[in-house]
């Protein structure tokens, strides 16, 4: 939950759980463990378009009254630390403009000539 939680406060997921508290589900299996199921999730990387814009504060929507299970995980010192990590890893490994440029051209090199097809 807290690596759920903190990508999609790091991918600024206008319509999910950190924003307004959509687009989720939440099951326990058998042996008590829950797991996050996520849907949706088509609108990263947008700026609030119902007023708040972008804020990249990891800390942004904790204390809302409609963030319990964001509150309850933060307020733990070990969860807290470890959502703190994994923003810290989304951040610096995985949207660092080299790495994630890289990245980007490797798939646009990969895809270009059925792209190119389409026009």
């Amino acid at each position: 939950m807290v690596a759920f939680i903190a990508v999609a406060n790091a991918l600024i997921n206008n319509d999910g759980y950190w924003n307004d508290g959509s687009d989720y589900a939440i099951a326990q299996d058998s042996k008590g463990r829950l797991h996050v199921l996520p849907h949706d999730a088509h609108e990263g990387f947008r700026p609030g378009e119902r007023g708040g814009g972008v804020q990249l504060d990891p800390f942004a929507t904790a204390g809302q009254t409609n963030k319990a299970l964001l509150n309850k995980l933060l307020a733990a010192p070990e969860l807290r630390k470890r959502y703190l990590g994994y923003i810290r890893d989304i951040a610096e490994q995985w949207l660092d403009r080299n790495k994630l440029g890289l990245r980007v051209e490797k798939y646009q090199a990969l895809i270009a000539e059925d792209v190119k097809c389409i026009r």
